[in-house]
C-alpha cells in the first residue's frame, strides 16, 4: 500500500516538475539537498520531531531514501528529451 502511494506522489512531483518550470526551479533543489544528505546526518532531528516515536521515524527515513532519487533522476531525464519526441506523444 505505501509502495503505492509513494509511486503515486512520485508521479505527481514528477509532472508538476516538468510542466511548471517556476514550481522546478523553487522545489527542486530540497530534492536534491534530501537526496544527498546522508539519512544517518538527519535520522536524529527526525527522531526528535517525531518524539521519539521510532517507527514514524523509520518510515519517513524510507520514504525520503526512496521518494527523492526517483524524483530528481526522472525530473532531470524528462527534461533531457527531444521536444520533437516529446510532440509525438501529444494528441
Amino acid at each position: 500500500m505505501l509502495f503505492l502511494l509513494r509511486l503515486f506522489l512520485v508521479y505527481l512531483w514528477r509532472i508538476l516538475f516538468t510542466q511548471s518550470k517556476w514550481i522546478e526551479r523553487r522545489l527542486f533543489p530540497y530534492a536534491v539537498i534530501l537526496q544527498t544528505t546522508p539519512i544517518f546526518a538527519i535520522a536524529p532531528l527526525i527522531i526528535l520531531w517525531l518524539k521519539n516515536n521510532t517507527f514514524a521515524a523509520l518510515v519517513v527515513c524510507a520514504w525520503i531514501v526512496a521518494f527523492f532519487p526517483i524524483v530528481s533522476n526522472t525530473t532531470l531525464r524528462l527534461n533531457s528529451l527531444d521536444r520533437n519526441l516529446l510532440n509525438l506523444f501529444q494528441l
